[in-house]
């Protein structure tokens, strides 16, 4: 009995396979179902998701908005294992305690309302949106709930809620919300002036219970505390007017605050134009150690964008020990001229990397251009004629240095869809691993998605990334022709470990294991010609001469430095592409080492235990049958 036991488990493990898991850049099919989830709070009536993010349970909020008789509402619901969480949001009027996994705040009656921004600290949930006042006054809304739904009555005097007018005729609208280091809210948005063109970009902070800051901000009239908020023109140029606003914003870990947003004036300020501003922990913009200089000294503040039509709409710090670099995400026209006679206009996705100064990387960010890196780079899925098709709407740094842009752009005439982009530590796009496949084979750096999977329009509004896992959230046009909510995730791991080279990998050699020619992280640890550079990050490691910290020499036709150009004699900043070379052929060799083909894929995972499996039941099978010839051998005599 003992024997067939042994022989089913044998035949099991030929069964049994590693499970399948997805591989980088895939839809996490584990995920809901499918990869994907969609519901509708109401059955004839629009629903939109905005903004997401997760818990730490690994719980997903989404936040935006619900029609309700022809008037917006204000949504957040709760999901749990891809389900409505029935232990969040309103009673479900059933008497048992049981909630809906959503809640809908109306906070003026027949009026429109959304939310912006949802942020988890913790059991506190906060929403950040927008309310109507009346008909045509908008102010700023800020919700805290507990981790059921209800509010918060600790929060903003008992209410659970406020509403900031700074200005009382004026229209107050925020975009963009994130958590400081001290559990208060930075917020973002535009501040409408007396006409089009006096809008101001405005920040400011509101405390865990509810209140303004007091010690951020413009000085009160007394001059002797401050508003709570600061207001100001987003341009560096002060002698034009400008309409400006705040798309976003990011802090670092000094409490510094980095916006991203736009301003457009009249004239030759008449187009739009992407910026970039710091400013101090008070709420002060850095004027003299930041941005751009106009004759004066530092502003602040800094443009981007290719300078025909800029739309600034992401940033993103990312500290090391080393240095601080900002990243930058809009839209900008770009104009091909390559037939002057048939001009073609399209709005590209912009990625820019600047340092802490506020000066563009250039030299070592972006896609080259003739030879040199700009410190930015801009790409078009599509072609479409000019408008605003190609929006990113968020930025995600991922656990191996690389950049994620998340957006959406037309692909047609009318059709959104999703993209995804992920960019290398130089700014190139990823096009050996990552993103649509091409009629040759290689890769485009980017995929676009039709999330509905019909001929509707996908919009995409925000993302987070989690555990290995980036969420995306937004709205999509049901067959019904109603808009419904959407959340979907995909696998942005790269397992070390699997056998599989993915994404960054250098090598992997099945294990996460240091010492043994491929590292725990699955870097390169063979050093063959011993100049300190492990083959993954040596474009030569058959020549201690050629590193990433050997001095670039002019026209000897070798990339010395390693950084993918070759210097051309006769200019400091010129350099011409250099020859691309296969690292090892494919493999390391030497003792230990580990492969790094990039062909391999997971059936080398799964022959392990097919073969061990095989031979087990070989083995048992062949010992079964042995018993029992001796048991008929035993009964015959």
């Amino acid at each position: 009995m003992l024997n067939k036991i042994m022989i089913l488990f044998s035949f099991l493990i030929l069964i049994i396979t590693v499970p399948a898991q997805a591989s980088f850049g895939d839809l996490e099919t584990s995920f809901a179902t499918g990869g994907l989830l969609v519901e509708s709070f109401s059955a004839s009536d629009d629903d939109q998701a905005l903004t997401l993010t997760t818990d730490s349970s690994g719980r997903i909020l989404v936040a935006g908005f619900i029609v309700n008789s022809s008037q917006r509402d204000m949504l957040v619901a709760r999901f749990d294992n891809g389900a409505l969480d029935i232990t969040f949001g309103d009673l479900d009027g059933s008497g048992t305690g049981t909630r809906l996994g959503y809640k809908i705040i109306d906070t003026y009656s027949g009026q429109n309302d959304h939310v912006n921004q949802i942020l988890v600290d913790g059991s506190a949930i906060y929403l950040v949106g927008t309310t109507y006042r009346s008909a045509t006054k908008l102010d700023v809304y800020v919700a805290k709930l507990e981790s059921d739904g209800d509010l918060d009555t600790s929060f903003a005097g008992g209410a659970g809620y406020l509403n900031i007018d700074l200005g009382a005729s004026q229209n107050d609208q925020p975009f963009t919300a994130k958590l400081t280091t001290d559990h208060a809210l930075m917020i973002g948005g535009a501040y409408d002036g007396a006409s089009s063109l006096s809008a101001d970009a405005f920040v400011l902070k509101v405390l865990s219970d509810g209140t303004l800051d007091s010690n951020f901000g413009d000085v009160d009239g007394t001059g002797s505390a401050r508003l709570g908020y600061t207001v100001f023109e987003l341009s560096a140029d002060t002698s034009v007017a400008t309409a400006s606003s705040v798309s976003d914003l990011a802090l670092d870990s000094t409490g510094s605050i980095y916006v991203v947003g736009g301003n457009m004036g009249t004239g030759r300020s008449s187009q739009r134009r992407a910026m970039l501003a710091k400013l101090n922990a008070l709420g002060e913009l850095t004027v003299g150690s930041f941005g751009e200089d106009l004759g004066s000294g530092q502003t602040g503040m800094v443009a981007f964008g290719l300078g025909n039509a800029d739309y600034g709409l992401n940033v993103l710090v990312h500290e090391t020990t080393a240095q601080t670099h900002i990243y930058v995400g809009g839209s900008s026209l770009h104009v091909d001229m390559s037939d002057s006679t048939a001009p073609i206009y399209s709005y590209d996705f912009f990625v820019g990397r600047f340092d802490s100064n506020g000066n563009l990387d250039a030299g070592n960010y972006g896609a080259a251009v003739s030879g040199t890196r700009p410190g930015y780079t801009h790409f078009d899925t599509n072609g479409n004629s000019e408008s605003p098709n190609q929006i990113p709407v968020n930025l995600n740094m991922l656990n191996d240095g690389s950049l994620v842009l998340i957006g959406r752009a037309v692909q047609s005439s009318t059709l959104a869809d999703l993209v995804m982009a992920q960019f290398d530590e130089n700014g190139d796009l990823n096009t050996s691993h990552f993103g649509n496949t091409n009629s040759d084979g290689s890769r485009t750096g980017y995929y676009t998605v039709d999330v509905s999977g019909s001929s509707q329009n996908d919009y995409v509004y925000d993302s987070t990334f989690e555990n290995n896992s980036l969420y995306l959230a937004g709205f999509f046009e049901s067959s019904a022709g109603n808009e419904d909510v959407y959340v979907t995730a995909y696998s942005m791991n790269a397992t070390c470990g699997d056998g599989v080279i993915e994404s960054t990998e250098v090598c992997d050699d099945g294990n996460t294991s240091s010492g043994d020619g491929c590292s725990s992280t699955c870097d390169s640890e063979v050093d063959a010609d011993g100049d300190g550079f492990f083959a993954g990050v040596d474009c030569n490691d058959n020549d201690s001469t050629i590193n990433s910290s050997a001095t670039e020499v002019c026209g000897d036709g070798i990339d010395n430095d390693c950084d993918g150009f070759e210097q051309t004699c006769g200019t400091d900043s010129s350099e011409s592409p250099g020859v691309t070379r296969v690292i090892g052929g494919g493999q390391l060799t030497g003792a230990g080492a580990c492969s790094l083909n990039p062909d391999i894929d997971l059936r080398y995972s799964l022959a392990i235990p097919f073969f061990f499996g095989l031979m087990v039941g070989v083995i048992l099978l062949q010992r079964s049958r042995q018993n029992v010839k001796v048991k008929v051998r035993h009964h015959n005599k």
